[in-house]
């Protein structure tokens, strides 16, 4: 072998080990616009955070608004993240995993205005660095919007993008004021008249922690969320999340009024508690943590099936279940050895709850009845085992073989169904339905759920969505069992319409819900919601409607303009209803 030919087999090997190692998850979806269409040539990001400045994959859209996010790491949840000139942010949340590293999300992009404005004091005084952060509070709209944030120049100049239009909040943030909110009715782009900011304490939070070194504390991180009346809204990023001090205290002045959700994280570290709250009206709440070192509590046992032999090469992950909400801690994980034995350093601390799951493997555990917490009545949580964190105990695991579904989900032209979202459920008695699992269509139509256990009872998979709607006729799972389904969706359905107030005038920018309605029984069937927001021309359109019935309700609270609805109506598969809503003042 000549040298030159040696060099290149050589390249090509660290080449082929480079990319063996490289992540394999993934992240496919499709961009909506306003009126439910896909939208070309759209932004796409996978970013650990919706503020962050940190990419792990960028993409844009195709001419059918598809996007691929490759080479993501199978190990931690995304943030997806479109965005377009002149519209709002829209955001996805994108669970990955080994034993789910492909995913598919669908984002929605509406109309929004900029808003533009100064931050000063009450002598006129420019503050610059002001945390400005531009939203709709409660929108929950269909694709989920983002607050748009920046900060203030040295002129107190700020400007926001992409801020939905109607009713809307601004607040901003500086050290040593008050945190200021003003609220407006926006439909173009504005120039408001921002309030002075004033040096006002408010509500101060002050944490201490203790079992930290000086670089750890430094390191550690502050998360806070706030509600009111248990309703979250939004706050600049620089508020909800910060930094402890060296000597692991700090201190946050002039905070309004709201119940106030703490959280500390650090890798390599468990806090405990996990989270403390606070209660309205208390203005000086202070809150104590404790540290310890991930790996001080070590679990031990062994792995075995029903009949009692060893299952090797299995990997074990460990989860707390206590709240983890506002951070993306990273489970503990282990791996069998040839005697079914672990030992698992866990990121827990002693007397926390938890639970063990299998990845990626033909098994799944399960737990004596007698012993099981929320798996003994949700289904959900069957194929997980249940403990309190004793490291002074060894775990015995029972694991049976995991039954597994497919699913080819097809449209009636034979062309696959991509990113629609699928249950697995019980058909209990009267027809009620109980989860089990979920998974998501890829591009391709084909979708799989994580292993369940064997089924005695009859089970069903639905789908409804952008895609379609159908369910499967019942059926059961035995032990170990392979089952795929081929599916067919019936076309789903488009209500599309318009808000006018009692003179007939078009409302833009006002909330529209769309609720589900039993025609034959004149009453609504449940209290699910989707939520829309009328563009500047006052119509709207929701997409992925579930053949049926239904009615339109709009809530303008914000705007106080009162409440209006229209009157039930019943919509086939594949077709579209046009509805007027007429809201009285």
């Amino acid at each position: 072998m000549n040298t030159t030919l040696r060099v290149v087999v050589a390249v090509l090997g660290l080449a082929a080990s480079v990319f063996a190692q490289q992540p394999v998850a993934s992240v496919q979806g499709r961009v909506l616009g306003p009126d439910g269409e896909p939208m070309v040539n759209v932004e796409v990001s996978a970013r650990p955070g919706p503020y962050s400045d940190v990419v792990f994959a960028k993409a844009r859209t195709d001419g059918d608004g598809m996007f691929l996010l490759a080479r993501l790491q199978d190990d931690r949840p995304v943030q997806v993240v479109a965005q377009a000139p002149g519209h709002t942010r829209s955001i996805a949340y994108a669970d990955l995993s080994p034993e789910r590293p492909v995913t598919g999300v669908e984002l929605r992009l509406y109309q929004a205005n900029t808003l533009r404005g100064r931050v000063v004091d009450v002598d006129g005084r420019p503050v610059a660095g002001a945390q400005v952060v531009g939203t709709k509070d409660l929108t929950w709209f269909q694709g989920q919007t983002v607050a748009i944030e920046t900060r203030s120049d040295v002129d107190g100049r700020f400007e926001l993008q992409g801020v939905p239009i109607g009713d809307c909040v601004v607040r901003a943030f500086a050290p040593g004021f008050a945190l200021r909110e003003y609220g407006l009715a926006a439909l173009e782009d504005t120039e408001i008249s921002f309030p002075p900011m004033l040096r006002e304490a408010g509500t101060t939070i002050t944490v201490a922690t203790e079992g930290l070194g000086v670089d750890e504390a430094a390191n550690a991180k502050v998360r806070l969320h706030a509600t009111r009346g248990g309703a979250g809204f939004h706050l600049p990023s620089g508020v909800e999340g910060s930094q402890l001090g060296p000597d692991g205290s700090w201190r946050l002045a002039g905070l309004p009024d709201a119940e106030w959700h703490v959280e500390l994280s650090l890798p390599g570290v468990t806090f405990d508690p996990r989270s403390l709250s606070t209660k309205a009206g208390d203005r000086a709440p202070a809150l104590r943590f404790r540290a310890s070192r991930d790996g001080s509590i070590v679990l031990r046992g062994r792995l075995a099936d029903a009949t009692g032999k060893p299952l090797a090469n299995e990997t074990l992950v460990c989860r707390t279940q206590r709240s983890q909400s506002m951070n993306g801690g990273r489970p503990g994980r282990t791996t069998t050895d040839a005697d079914g034995r672990f030992v698992l350093d866990a990121p827990l601390a002693a007397g926390e709850p938890y639970s063990l799951h299998l990845v990626a493997s033909d098994h799944v555990l399960q737990q004596p009845k007698a012993k099981g917490m929320t798996g003994s009545w949700d289904l959900r949580y069957l194929v997980r085992w249940e403990e309190v964190a004793d490291p002074e105990r060894e775990l015995a695991l029972v694991a049976v073989p995991a039954a597994r579904v497919s699913v080819s989900l097809q449209n009636g032209d034979q062309n696959p169904v991509p990113f629609q979202w699928l249950e697995l459920q019980r058909v209990g008695q009267a027809f009620d339905l109980h989860d089990i699992a979920y998974a998501t269509t890829s591009r391709d139509g084909v979708a799989r759920f994580p292993g369940v256990h064997a089924c005695d009872f009859d089970v069903v998979v639905t789908a409804a969505g952008s895609g379609g709607a159908v369910t499967s006729a019942p059926f059961r799972l035995g032990a170990g069992e392979r089952k795929h389904l081929d599916l067919v969706v019936q076309p789903a359905a488009r209500v599309k319409g318009r808000v006018v107030d009692a003179a007939g005038k078009a409302l833009p920018g006002v909330r529209v819900s769309l609720r589900n309605w039993d025609m034959a029984k004149n009453a609504g069937t449940d209290g699910s919601w989707t939520n829309v927001p009328t563009d500047r021309r006052g119509r709207f359109v929701f997409t992925g409607v579930a053949p049926g019935g239904h009615y339109v309700q709009v809530g303008m609270k914000a705007t106080q303009d009162g409440k209006g609805q229209c009157e039930p109506f019943a919509v086939a598969p594949g077709g579209t209803a046009d509805v007027e809503v007429r809201v009285q003042r």
